[in-house]
């Protein structure tokens, strides 16, 4: 199917996007771990991300928001090693990035925040909960056995 001129240039937008989207959780992540969630500022980040303060509220309203994000992102790339991991049916590498000791701090200091922020505590309900689904939706056999069980 071809694609028309407009679909093209829409698909490049999202793509950039994405793209940016994508610093954006990066930078976060980084000055969530070195400074904490409190004392990292959203100019911060913006300019770590390389974007403007007021383009970082076009992604994300708030920092709560924000650290919401990196916290689903987390748990998506948490999800992802180990189903990798368990296809694989050994160890695998890519199982290393769960325990890694500075996304364990910043995982701790987002759920801390929970207890302050009702808000935050609600939407990581949310996402532990659609976290789980997929995981039940994705259980896969072998030889009669759950390989995956959330």
């Amino acid at each position: 199917m071809l694609k028309t001129r407009e679909t093209r240039v829409e698909e490049r937008k999202e793509e950039k996007r994405s793209e940016k989207r994508d610093r954006i959780l990066r930078a976060a992540e980084a000055i969530f771990l070195d400074k904490g969630f409190h004392a990292a500022s959203m100019n911060e980040i913006a300019e770590a991300a390389n974007v403007s303060t007021p383009h970082l509220y076009n992604f994300y309203a708030s920092k709560a928001a924000l650290a919401l994000a990196v916290q689903l992102k987390m748990g998506q790339e948490t999800f992802d090693a180990l189903k990798t991991a368990m296809s694989a049916g050994e160890k695998n590498p890519s199982c290393q990035s769960i325990f890694d000791s500075r996304r364990s701090s910043l995982m701790l200091t987002i759920l801390t925040e929970c207890t302050r922020n009702p808000e935050i505590k609600e939407k990581i309900k949310e996402n532990g909960a659609r976290l789980r689904k997929r995981a039940a939706s994705r259980r896969t056999t072998r030889k009669g056995s759950t390989a995956f069980s959330a």
